[in-house]
């Protein structure tokens, strides 16, 4: 699949051909800010999502949709 997301500074980044289990880490400061994962299919496929901090699971969504919205806030 190909993804599309804005990375911790705010910029775009383009990635092709990751597999549906891709992931990606940042480090971020503890300063309360809300973190907001999108995830949408291009082929009509449900998808899933989910946030961790520090590891521990923050927000999850396995909805049976072709788009989800997954938001939580930093501690």
């Amino acid at each position: 699949m190909n993804v599309g997301f804005h990375d911790a500074n705010g910029q775009m980044i383009y990635l092709n051909n990751v597999s549906s289990e891709w992931k990606y880490s940042f480090n971020a400061p503890q300063d309360g800010r809300f973190v907001k994962l999108v995830v949408s299919s291009a082929d009509g496929n449900v998808v899933s999502g989910s946030i961790l901090i520090d590891g521990a699971e923050a927000a999850i969504s396995n909805s049976n949709e072709v788009s989800v919205t997954i938001t939580t806030r930093l501690p």
